[in-house]
């Protein structure tokens, strides 16, 4: 539920370059901006369902991709350290609130903020629950 509703506000604007041009998406319509709506307020909800306890983060039987821990282990990660999940959460949930806000003003830049926000805010997250493959920065060059 949590990836597709934030691709849905990630995806919603783009420039895309490539062999055949540029192409500039953006919501237009009503229908667009709705669409992109839903996909936050379906991130929200996401983020109230992750503050239930014992809440499983992948469905029974579901495996870790590379770079991933096991579900299970999250699980337990998340268990130990409760309090920085929920703050976590609430990151994501002030994030998508402001995406929120460039949606219902149909605000193309206030939207593009929100969703850079957005990513670091899940991104935050994912390093301290998700990932096995510590984070590494590129040495600077001399």
């Amino acid at each position: 539920m949590v990836d597709p509703a934030a691709d849905g506000v990630w995806d919603a604007v783009a420039v895309i370059s490539n062999e055949a041009g540029v192409e500039k998406r953006q919501p237009r319509t009503p229908e667009e901006w709705q669409a992109v709506r839903a996909h936050a307020m379906m991130l929200l909800e996401a983020m109230n369902l992750l503050l239930i306890e014992g809440r499983r983060v992948a469905a029974p039987g579901a495996e870790a991709h590379f770079g991933e821990h096991p579900p299970a282990q999250i699980e337990a990660m998340i268990k130990e350290n409760r309090p920085a999940f929920i703050g976590f959460t609430e990151g994501v949930r002030q994030t998508t609130l402001q995406a929120l806000a460039a949606i219902d003003k149909q605000d193309v830049q206030a939207l593009v903020v929100a969703g850079g926000h957005l990513d670091e805010a899940c991104e935050a997250c994912h390093i301290s629950f998700w990932y096995s493959i510590p984070a590494t920065l590129p040495k600077a060059a001399k």
